[in-house]
């Protein structure tokens, strides 16, 4: 048993059920390859947050990264692609990182199943 705050384990769990839901969501994205180095920014910074065990950077970057999302419009001549393949290796990393769904229900949402912490 943790000496932690019960609050805190609780945000730390959400942050990274979040964390890991938009990161799982980005590798179904297809968008312009400027934008996914935009990502691949996010996706670095968010590796940084939880080596550094900062949640509310993990929490901050997450909301980012969601709103970073596929644009609704594409400008003529561009042409969305999925993920690069080195960033697909970093998510999946990531994804793991994070940790497996939270709860006794592996098919349910891992931030619902947080949030009723």
């Amino acid at each position: 048993m943790s000496d932690e705050d019960p609050s805190v384990e609780s945000f730390r769990m959400l942050a990274r059920a979040d964390a890991r839901d938009v990161v799982s969501d980005a590798l179904g994205w297809y968008m312009p390859t400027e934008r996914w180095l935009e990502v691949d920014e996010l996706v670095t910074a968010m590796e940084a947050a939880l080596a550094l065990d900062q949640n509310d950077d993990l929490a901050a970057i997450a909301t980012e990264l969601e709103l970073m999302g596929p644009p609704r419009v594409i400008r003529v001549g561009t042409s969305p692609v999925p993920a690069p393949p080195d960033l697909v290796d970093r998510i999946a990393v990531l994804v793991h990182a994070l940790g497996a769904p939270i709860g006794p229900a592996a098919g349910d949402n891992a931030s619902d199943q947080a949030r009723q912490q």
